[in-house]
């Protein structure tokens, strides 16, 4: 079969199949049917997708009724290593869906998508226009113009989609700033969004703006963005009657007196709005969010905790455990750091090296590494060079 071929096979013992069966909302491996075929568990381009017998004929007698029934298809974690791939499973859910369904709710969270795959993905939504959730976090859609071309295919086009999930995405700056204020304007259905753990900083007014604008947007969650404190207040003073938000969250905020005045003024002025923060004022110093443990913690999760197989682990704690017993863990440069690394085969876990490395800079800039491994060992003590 060609590299490029959707088509009905029939597998070997040895195949490795996955099913989509939407009774239990989940992905499991079977031996026959038609199927995605898996490299060491990364999905090959030759895909395909079988659902589960028992859902083809529906419980809820769909067929007999020809009312066409909701499905939710989850797809996450199954490492997606190019658009030809990613574009054959899109392929693969139209064709082999049961009749009389559609697509409701899609999640390809944590697959390493890429800009470049946009194209596909809109493909997608445009041909099928009743979906409603779409989950594409941990990902990386934070190109420009590839973001710009999603948005105004859910903005402008897309009348369905209710719930969108960019969260870990690495996205950045007034340019995708203005994308996504653009996107909550214009939006005829959106009702939650999440941006949370992005990279959005000084754009606090271009956001404000988007919620001030907004008709439809109802959650909108920012937490966990590296915001200044004028970011804050500016995304709040956008809290103003008639916007449609009732819940916005910046959950990783220690409320200062600065923010806590300007909450208070958003929530006189939009009483149904409700603000999700960390910790609000009462105390005299804020408290420290401890971004070395959040960091190493979703290191830990892509490297050793994602992976199903032993030999697709990548544990740092491991490789600081034996560069203590090589070089006794000294100092060391930002750049020595990085190129320690630079070998890992986990292009998510090096996209976070550099904001983890700066969580233990030193006065000098150098690294303290072995501050980083003490509190690794705190986080996972059980840690070995085993």
């Amino acid at each position: 079969m060609e590299e490029t071929d959707i088509s009905t096979q029939t597998n070997t013992n040895s195949s490795k199949t996955i099913v989509i069966d939407s009774d239990d909302q989940e992905i499991a491996e079977y031996g026959d049917g038609m199927f995605i075929k898996l490299k060491d568990r990364d999905i090959s381009v030759t895909a395909n997708i079988k659902f589960n017998s028992s859902t083809a004929t529906g419980k809820t007698s769909a067929q007999e009724s020809g009312i066409a029934q909701p499905r939710s298809i989850n797809l996450s974690f199954i490492d997606i290593l190019d658009k030809v791939c990613l574009q054959n499973i899109l392929k693969a859910l139209e064709i082999n869906a049961p009749k009389y369904t559609y697509i409701q709710d899609l999640n390809l969270s944590n697959n390493n998508i890429r800009s470049e795959y946009v194209k596909n993905i809109i493909s997608f939504l445009e041909n099928n226009n009743r979906i409603e959730k779409l989950n594409l976090s941990g990902n990386f859609l934070n190109n420009e113009i590839a973001l710009s071309a999603f948005m105004k295919t859910i903005g402008d086009l897309n009348e369905s989609l209710q719930v969108l999930s960019l969260a870990w995405n690495g996205i950045s700056g007034e340019i995708c700033a203005n994308i996504i204020r653009n996107l909550m304007v214009r939006s005829k259905s959106l009702r939650i969004l999440d941006l949370s753990w992005n990279n959005f900083s000084d754009v606090g007014k271009i956001l404000g703006q988007g919620i001030n604008q907004t008709t439809r947007l109802e959650n909108l969650d920012l937490s966990n963005n590296p915001f200044t404190d004028e970011d804050i207040v500016d995304i709040l003073n956008g809290i103003v009657n008639p916007t449609s938000l009732q819940s916005l969250g910046i959950k990783h905020v220690f409320v200062n007196e600065q923010i806590e005045k300007a909450i208070s003024k958003a929530q006189s002025r939009v009483p149904v709005c409700n603000v999700n923060v960390a910790v609000y004022t009462g105390i005299k110093t804020d408290p420290e969010v401890d971004l070395k443990a959040l960091y190493l913690e979703r290191i830990h999760f892509l490297g050793v905790t994602k992976p199903k197989k032993k030999n697709q682990k990548i544990d740092i704690g491991h490789v600081l455990l034996k560069m203590k017993i090589e070089t006794n863990l000294e100092p060391m440069k930002l750049s020595l750091f990085m190129s320690t690394f630079e070998n890992l085969k986990n292009e998510a876990i090096i996209e976070l090296l550099g904001d983890l490395a700066n969580q233990f800079r030193n006065a000098d800039k150098t690294v303290d590494v072995a501050l980083m491994l003490d509190k690794y060992l705190e986080l996972y003590p059980d840690t070995t060079l085993e």
